[in-house]
């Protein structure tokens, strides 16, 4: 919106519409941003189509994903991008430890209707988009035990951050089993 673009954010969140008006008004770019309480679902009720599409931590909350790769598809403009920041599936270790949420005093957040985003949906993006892309600019894996196991506890997330950084920098292929990934797709 700085740039002069015009914004829609969508949220399923009373108050995130409210805080993202209220940021945008604060930035001087209120005029230039339409802050909606939509399910992502219904984002092509919007009207327009979208040059770039970006969400974070959304498309794994998204049931029938299949519908929502549509929807996406059908509000995405020719060569528009969608980019997302999300969790993954393809750590087979982390997966495992998702199990145990909520037992052995393992901390439990999400509902049990969301999931990490697995490979299979990401194989329903590349039956829409020409163009799917995965990245994992970083390792995340074993810090997430501080997340759910200590409790997020400073030192232990330091310690734990080192050790994927390590791991990381030693393994560079065991990036692709990173607990956070960006997707990205071109229409």
């Amino acid at each position: 919106a700085r740039l002069g673009a015009t914004v829609w954010a969508v949220d399923f969140s009373a108050s995130g519409v409210r805080n993202t008006g209220t940021l945008a008004e604060h930035n001087g770019v209120g005029d230039r941003v339409q802050a909606v309480e939509l399910d992502a679902m219904a984002v092509a009720d919007l009207g327009p189509e979208f040059d770039l599409v970006i969400g974070k931590n959304v498309l794994h909350h998204l049931e029938p994903f299949q519908e929502f790769v549509g929807t996406l598809h059908d509000i995405l403009g020719t060569g528009g991008r969608g980019w997302f920041l999300e969790n993954s599936a393809r750590n087979p270790l982390l997966m495992l430890a998702r199990r145990l949420r909520g037992r052995f005093g393992i901390a439990k957040f999400g509902d049990d209707d969301e999931h990490p985003l697995a490979p299979a949906e990401i194989d329903l993006l590349r039956g829409r988009f020409p163009v799917v892309k995965l990245a994992f600019p970083t390792f995340v894996c074993f810090r997430m035990l501080a997340n759910y196991v200590l409790r997020g506890n400073a030192a232990a997330r330091a310690i734990l951050r080192g050790l994927d950084e390590g791991i990381a920098a030693v393994l560079p292929f065991v990036r692709q089993y990173s607990y956070r990934q960006i997707v990205e797709v071109v229409k």
